[in-house]
C-alpha cells in the first residue's frame, strides 16, 4: 500500500464520491483536507496554511513516523497571501511526484455539471451565461489548468477520466495496493435545470471558447494516460545515478535512498549471502537528505526491523542495494 497519496480533487469529476473510498481504504493513514474555508478542512491544517502562512513547516508538522498521509482537497487560493501555490503545486514540495492522482472530466460537461451544483445547492439563480461569462466563472472554465499548473504532469503519479471511470477506479486500486470500496455520493442532477440550457448552442459555444486551456490540457492528458493511467515507472534505465545511506540503530536498519536523474519512489534489496530477503520501499520523510539537496521533497527515507526479517540473526551481514542495481548503499554491508 502506497504511504503517501495526495488527491487532487477537481470539482466536479466525482471526487467526493473518490475521497469517501480513499478514506475507508487508508484509514490506517493520518487524513488531512485542504478546501480552504470549507468545513471539510482539516483545522491544523487551515491554522498552518491560512492563518499563519507557514506552507514549508508542512512535513514537520505532520510527520507521523509510523504511518502515512491521505491529503484530500482543493487546494484553493490562499486569500490574502495571493502569492501562495494553489492547487496541486501547493503541495508539489513536500510529496513525491507518485504520491499525486486526480480525476479528470471533458471541460464543457464539468462545467454544466458545475453549475447544476451551484444551482441546486448553493441557491445560484442569475442564469448560465452570468455563470460563465463573469470574471469568477471565466476562472471556473481554466478549472483544470489552474489546479495542475506549476507541476511536472508527466511524472504526476495517476491521472483517471470520468469518462473511463471502471477502467480508471480499477487501475486506482492496483496503483495504491489497496481495496478500493466504491462509495457514490454528491451525485449531479440535471433534473433541475431548464432543459433550454443544456441544448443551447450559443452557450455551448461560449464554454468551449472560455475553455480553451482546460480541453487543451485535456485533449493532451488524455492521448497520454488513457488506458494507461499511471506515470512511467523505475526501469532498466536508472541502474545508474542512485544515492543514499544506511545505518544500523538498534534493531533498526534506518536509511535513505533516491535517484540523481529522475523522480520516482525507490526500493531498497536486503541481501543476505547472496539472496534478497526483503525489499523495503524508501517512501518516508527524511529532512537532512531534502536540506542537502539530494532529494527534491526528502520522501526517500526507509527504516525497517531486522528481527522481521527472514533468517537474520545476530553477527549475520547483510548488503542494502537499490532495486534490481548494483547500486550499493553507502555504510553497506553491515553485521547486526
Amino acid at each position: 500500500m502506497r504511504r503517501d497519496v495526495v488527491f487532487m480533487h477537481i470539482p466536479k469529476t466525482g471526487g467526493t464520491s473518490l475521497r469517501v473510498s480513499l478514506e475507508q481504504a487508508l484509514k490506517n493513514h493520518l487524513i488531512l483536507h485542504d478546501y480552504g474555508d470549507e468545513p471539510e478542512t482539516t483545522p491544523e491544517l487551515y491554522e498552518l496554511v491560512y492563518e499563519e502562512g507557514r506552507l514549508a513547516d508542512f512535513r514537520e508538522r505532520f510527520n507521523d513516523k509510523e504511518r502515512g498521509i491521505l491529503l484530500t482537497g482543493h487546494f484553493p487560493t490562499v486569500e490574502g497571501n495571493r502569492s501562495a501555490p494553489r492547487g496541486a503545486a501547493r503541495y508539489w514540495d513536500y510529496f513525491n511526484a507518485e504520491s499525486f492522482m486526480t480525476f479528470l472530466r471533458h471541460p464543457i460537461d464539468r462545467i454544466y455539471s458545475e453549475y447544476a451544483h451551484f444551482v441546486n445547492l448553493r441557491g445560484w439563480t442569475s442564469g448560465f451565461e452570468e455563470f460563465v461569462a463573469s470574471d469568477r466563472g471565466k476562472q471556473r472554465c481554466r478549472r483544470m489548468s489552474m489546479l495542475l499548473s506549476g507541476v511536472d504532469l508527466d511524472r504526476f503519479g495517476f491521472i483517471g477520466f470520468m469518462e473511463e471511470f471502471e477502467e480508471s477506479f480499477g487501475a486506482l486500486g492496483r496503483y495504491l495496493g489497496a481495496t478500493l470500496p466504491w462509495k457514490q455520493v454528491n451525485v449531479g442532477n440535471y433534473r433541475t435545470l431548464d432543459p433550454a440550457v443544456l441544448e443551447n448552442e450559443r452557450y455551448r459555444a461560449m464554454v468551449t471558447e472560455l475553455s480553451r486551456e482546460d480541453i487543451a490540457l485535456y485533449e493532451k492528458l488524455h492521448a497520454q494516460r488513457s488506458g494507461i493511467y499511471i506515470a512511467p515507472a523505475a526501469d532498466a534505465s536508472v541502474a545508474n545515478g542512485y544515492i543514499g545511506q544506511v545505518r544500523l540503530n538498534g534493531n533498526h536498519v534506518v536509511g535513505w535512498l533516491c535517484h540523481k536523474g529522475r523522480e520516482f519512489i525507490a526500493s531498497v534489496d536486503v541481501i543476505s549471502e547472496g539472496e534478497t530477503i526483503a525489499t523495503i520501499a524508501a517512501d518516508r520523510f527524511r529532512k537532512r537528505p531534502r536540506d542537502k539537496g539530494h532529494s527534491r521533497t526528502g520522501v526517500c527515507g526507509f527504516e525497517a526491523d531486522v528481527r522481521t526479517l527472514d533468517g537474520v540473526r545476530a553477527g549475520k551481514t547483510l548488503s542494502f542495494r537499490a532495486h534490481r542495481s548494483e547500486y550499493e548503499l553507502s555504510g553497506s554491508p553491515l553485521t547486526l
